[in-house]
């Protein structure tokens, strides 16, 4: 399957899984729930993606920062509440769809070396964590 074609199947399961179209019957299609989001991973490095996939699955949420300037430099729009992305492993494979619940610029950040970054805050929606249960015994 072809990374392309593992991101569409991807996309369509999580819009389903991470009930983005739950309103399309009453409303019609909303673009969040049609349009795929950007596809990235949050590391060039293999092994970090990997970590971060591994930490946003586990935890149900990940916090990355970056530098503001990256923003400036490449002329991209800062991070918006609401924003989903597919997050990729560091194999390119899609594993997590994601919507962005904060995003902060601070003067100082341990993750960025020097000047203002940007800090964002992913909550997973999709695949959805296993919620643990205890079950009482019957008695």
């Amino acid at each position: 399957m072809s990374s392309q074609s593992a991101v569409d199947q991807f996309w369509t399961n999580a819009r389903i899984e991470g009930k983005l179209n739950r309103l399309e019957v009453l409303t019609g299609q909303d673009p969040h729930g049609t349009l795929p989001p950007p596809v990235w991973a949050s590391s060039p490095d293999p092994a970090q993606a990997d970590a971060d996939v591994a930490e946003l699955l586990a935890g149900g949420s990940l916090t990355m920062a970056s530098p503001r300037a990256d923003y400036s430099t490449e002329d991209l729009p800062l991070p918006q509440i609401g924003d989903l992305a597919i997050v990729l492993d560091g194999t390119d494979h899609p594993r997590a769809l994601v919507r962005t619940s904060a995003v902060n610029v601070v003067a100082e950040h341990p993750e960025v070396p020097a000047g203002e970054a940007v800090v964002e805050r992913l909550e997973l929606l999709y695949p959805r964590r296993a919620k643990s249960r205890s079950r009482q015994p019957a008695g």
